[in-house]
């Protein structure tokens, strides 16, 4: 019991925490959903960055368990501090627009959608082909306590490395959280992970949606109805986001269609606006890093849009600053994009 309590603390608790702490340092005005969001950014981004030269150099999980503790210590030590020694802004007062009842019939109608979904995928079965490779990796890292050498279908060892899994280690955050929390990675991945991601997806579709429709609640909340309804019958092929959001959300491939490439949208339209302030690249900078771990599809597609945000953002504001920050965000794509390039050849 011990170990689940652990568990969760880690994978909502303590990312609500950093999340609430770097939407302090750069946001001040954001939404609470940020928080969570944020705060699974900052940790997919320091694993990505330490567990790279890592499994390079084959080191062991258990040392990879320590650096990456160690990181997430200084990471959190150093928001709180900055956090501390900000001067904080006044609030202003603004009165709040009450919910009125079609509003809140609505908005409940969508929710409940939501928790449907997470119900049915969380305490029913599943089982999906690609477990055998991504989630047998991880339980191969747990008990051999290595990263990467251990072909996961046959028991025996590789004689190189995997390189498009390499870049992108999601089975080895998952192996270290299991070995940190002591539930196995397929328990991980098919309860715990669900009830994060879903309603975490979800919530960018709000913020975009707030983005869009701003204080029209009516509008947002029937968007949201529409959304989650055409996510939950949107099985009508084994590729769609939406099979991908409910039967296999614990991969990085459903993670990052469903999650980080709409919130580089988000964030991007935070930190390129020509009035937006560059502490405010902080968070799209580790967007950018989150999505390369989560799948080598995110370096390729995340480069992608984050080029296409960049021209759109530079080309309305003709402000050089603006063209900067979309440069120095895009650096974690080009890296890995001519890291992959230079190993194939």
């Amino acid at each position: 019991m011990l170990n689940y309590i652990l568990m969760l603390v880690f994978l909502f608790v303590f990312p609500v925490i950093l999340g609430k702490l770097l939407s302090d340092v750069c946001f001040k005005s954001e939404s609470r959903w940020f928080w969570l969001l944020n705060g699974w950014i900052i940790l997919f981004a320091i694993f990505e960055i330490i567990s790279v030269p890592l499994i390079f150099t084959k080191k062991t999980l258990d040392q990879l368990c320590i650096y990456y503790s160690v990181a997430l210590l200084i990471a959190f030590i150093i928001l709180f501090i900055v956090k501390t020694m900000r001067r904080p802004e006044k609030k202003k007062n603004i009165p709040k627009k009450k919910w009125n009842g079609l509003e809140i019939i609505v908005m409940i109608c969508a929710i409940g959608i939501i928790v449907f979904q997470v119900f049915f995928v969380v305490f029913k079965t599943h089982m999906d082909a690609d477990d055998t490779f991504y989630i047998g990796n991880a339980v191969t890292s747990v008990k051999t306590n290595l990263m990467f050498q251990i072909d996961p279908y046959t028991g025996a060892e590789l004689t190189e490395l995997p390189m498009n899994y390499v870049f992108s280690p999601l089975p080895m955050f998952w192996a270290y959280i299991s070995k940190v929390t002591g539930v196995h990675p397929a328990i991980i991945a098919h309860i715990f992970i669900p009830m994060i991601f879903i309603p975490m997806s979800y919530g960018v579709a709000y913020m975009i949606a707030k983005r869009i429709f701003g204080d029209a609640r009516l509008e947002i909340s029937l968007f949201m109805v529409l959304y989650a309804v055409l996510q939950q019958y949107g099985y009508v092929s084994v590729y769609t986001a939406s099979t991908f959001l409910l039967f296999r959300i614990w991969q990085g491939k459903a993670m990052l269609a469903n999650v980080f490439l709409p919130c580089l949208l988000l964030l991007g339209d935070t930190a390129l606006k020509k009035d937006s302030k560059k502490i405010q690249c902080i968070p799209l900078l580790f967007a950018s890093l989150a999505t390369c771990c989560c799948s080598s599809m995110g370096v390729i597609l995340g480069g992608i849009e984050m080029a296409l945000l960049v021209v759109v953002y530079f080309c309305s504001s003709k402000k050089v600053p603006v063209l900067c920050r979309g440069i120095m965000v895009c650096i974690p794509y080009v890296i890995l994009g001519c890291a992959y390039v230079l190993i194939k050849l």
